[in-house]
């Protein structure tokens, strides 16, 4: 994939075009410098709960604005990679994460991708404040349809072929 590479004071960043689709994907290592107060507010605010049944573990909210203080200081970059004004998308939320769920008790939903949004106006952030030995994120082409993004044009046809590979494939 190409790679545009960029160094700025605080943190360093690059711009993977991701596939076939060439979607953008920004990385952004030490975004934060104490990061670990991230961290530290999880402890301090412990309160998880079982997340949804698409997610396979439990979750609590993040920081209030931290969403918008990451949007605000990543505004040029975001706008810059995704050729969008920031003011276009759609919200934001911050959330803790973490799977829980032994492989041998995931639902159906659970072991299958997902897509986040299908609105072209939602980017998903994930901030990892972990090592890399705590897994990572990967990103698929769905076979039947080829697919490795899903807009709001593909959607219907994503998720007729996603009923007939699980008819087909169980």
């Amino acid at each position: 994939s190409r790679r545009a590479s960029f160094e700025a004071e605080s943190f360093h960043y690059r711009v993977d075009y991701v596939g076939r689709e060439r979607q953008p994907v920004l990385i952004i290592d030490n975004v934060f410098q104490q990061a670990e107060k991230l961290v530290d507010y999880c402890i301090a605010n412990l309160n998880f709960h079982n997340a949804d049944s698409f997610y396979p573990g439990i979750r609590m909210s993040g920081p209030e604005g931290y969403d918008k203080f990451l949007a605000f200081q990543l505004q040029q970059l975001i706008e810059r990679v995704f050729g969008s004004p920031i003011k276009t998308i759609r919200g934001a939320k911050s959330v803790y994460s973490m799977v829980l769920t032994p492989p041998d008790k995931l639902g159906l939903l659970q072991c299958i991708p997902h897509c986040d949004s299908a609105d072209e106006n939602t980017l998903a952030c994930v901030h990892y404040l972990c090592g890399p030995q705590h897994g990572g994120t990967s990103l698929y082409r769905h076979v039947s349809t080829g697919f490795e993004n899903v807009n709001a044009q593909r959607q219907d046809a994503y998720r007729n072929a996603l009923h007939a590979d699980l008819e087909r494939h169980g």
